[in-house]
């Protein structure tokens, strides 16, 4: 990736130079507006790759408080269920606790992978 952007810094600035050489007669004013135009590519480019960088780390973020906020919902709910379930007969019990027991394996195992 750097050095495509070299490239393109590159065949930019030698463009420039090729247009303005044919515009002025003065070298001073055609290397000055050359470096003009190639810091203002330059400056376009790293604000794109900043703003790319910091979309991401906006997204990560975003999906670390989500998973986040899932974990902490579900295991409430989840300790809720596995009191509620006494009074029941054992197959009922048996069966909540492996659900459970499912759910938190999924919230500790599957959900930090996503």
């Amino acid at each position: 990736m750097a050095a495509l952007f070299t490239l393109l810094v590159f065949l930019v600035g030698s463009t420039a130079d090729l247009f303005l050489l044919k515009e002025h007669e003065t070298p001073r004013i055609t290397i000055e507006f050359s470096d003009a135009i190639s810091a203002g590519v330059i400056g376009l480019l790293a604000y794109k790759l900043l703003r790319f960088h910091q979309d991401s780390r906006d997204r990560l973020r975003q999906r670390v408080e989500t998973i986040a906020n899932m974990n902490h919902h579900v295991r409430n709910a989840l300790q809720v269920i596995s009191l509620t379930s006494h009074g029941r007969d054992k197959e009922e019990i048996a069966a909540i606790r492996e659900s459970v027991n499912r759910i938190q394996w999924a919230l500790r195992e599957i959900l930090p992978k996503i």
